[in-house]
């Protein structure tokens, strides 16, 4: 009668099997929605950082900006521009004779 008995039956083996691969597979899945769910807060600080940094490089930029442009304007000042190339250039302010005055001229007019 021992014989005739088997220890192990396929089926049985078989549902044990299956059991602990849906219990594997829920513990995996699980593990998977806990990471996902912990994951998307640590995102949205990050993003959060991300566009503090971006609005803070924004003002910067502002600055820099400001900057150049004030300086652009004292750069083109025409007084300014004179003075080097009179100084950097040998330039020499032109004399009366050397001067038109083109809204003196009437043939002048008349060509625009």
């Amino acid at each position: 009668m021992l014989a005739e008995m088997k220890l192990f039956h396929p089926e049985l083996v078989i549902c044990l099997l299956q059991k602990q691969a849906c219990f594997i597979g829920g513990i995996l899945l699980c593990a998977l929605i806990g990471l996902f769910i912990a994951w998307r807060p640590i995102q949205i600080v990050k993003f959060k950082e991300d566009i503090q940094y971006l609005h803070q490089l924004k003002a910067e930029m502002i600055e820099i900006n400001s900057r150049f442009n004030i300086e652009k304007a004292s750069l083109s000042r025409l007084e300014r521009i004179e003075k080097k190339a009179k100084q950097e250039f040998g330039f020499i302010d032109p004399q009366e004779n050397q001067i038109i005055d083109f809204s003196k001229i009437s043939s002048f007019h008349t060509l625009q």
